[in-house]
């Protein structure tokens, strides 16, 4: 039976009554974590103008190693979340549920979505600010405008330009690389939910998000829009709330898809 957004949202803040100290406990560690990681990524490889070629490609291993680790820990929020929607009892030793089942089947879809995201967003930036910038005739204008001639608006008119062609790049390189992985969407709850390898959890969440991927583009990137936006105005404190409740109303979907709701 399918529910609404508002339907799935409803059960979500009925099953967190009682449960947010859990996941705040859970958000703060969370962002413990990537802290103390993040440390050690700047201690390891210190950002230096005269850092050698080696050690900038060492230190993008490096980030892109610590980010397959969050996504480890990632899959134990996402259990939190189940337990949490089930109405079971939750602990924050769920939190590191994923480095002790298997974390090599998380790691291989970490990777396979990180390829993809370093393929269709950063790439092309990178390709961009390197190479592309130059090539654009309104650097061209504004790089050879006289002198006498450069004014504030000049200025601000060159930035925004630039900025509205940078914004439009990286838009279009997420979009696709959401839609990519749309059918995709219920394997990291998959893997915090059963012992099926990485191939069976793509497997399985394309045959769940058959006919459903209009539903979940709605969900989760169009009905919390607002929520978001007001989170902003209290410089992301109120995340520490409305990040669980998106969780958890997402992992209501994925109970619907799997027929226990």
């Amino acid at each position: 039976m399918k529910h609404s957004s508002a339907e799935l949202k409803a059960l979500a803040r009925k099953a967190l009554i009682g449960n947010y100290g859990l996941c705040i406990a859970a958000s703060l560690l969370f962002g413990l974590f990537s802290i103390i990681i993040g440390f050690i990524s700047n201690w390891v490889f210190p950002v230096s103008g005269y850092s050698s070629s080696f050690m900038s490609i060492a230190s993008y291993v490096f980030q892109f190693l610590t980010l397959l680790l969050v996504q480890v820990l990632n899959v134990g929020f996402l259990q939190i979340s189940l337990k949490i929607s089930r109405h079971e009892q939750a602990q924050i030793q769920d939190l590191f549920y994923g480095f002790t089942h298997h974390p090599d089947r998380i790691l291989a879809v970490a990777l396979i979505w990180g390829a993809l995201s370093f393929l269709l967003v950063s790439l092309p930036m990178i390709l961009f600010t390197q190479y592309g910038i130059t090539s654009l005739p309104f650097y061209q204008d504004f790089l050879y405008l006289p002198t006498h001639q450069l004014t504030f608006m000049n200025a601000l008119s060159f930035l925004c330009t630039l900025l509205i062609v940078t914004c439009a790049i990286s838009f279009i390189g997420m979009l696709v690389y959401t839609l990519i992985t749309l059918p995709f969407a219920m394997t990291m709850f998959l893997l915090a939910d059963t012992e099926c390898t990485a191939i069976e959890a793509l497997k399985e969440s394309s045959r769940l998000m058959k006919g459903n991927k209009g539903r979940y583009f709605y969900l989760h990137y169009l009905s919390f829009l607002g929520i978001l936006c007001i989170s902003l105005l209290s410089f992301g404190v109120a995340l520490l709330w409305v990040q669980p409740y998106m969780n958890v109303t997402l992992a209501n979907f994925y109970r619907e898809l799997r027929g226990e709701i």
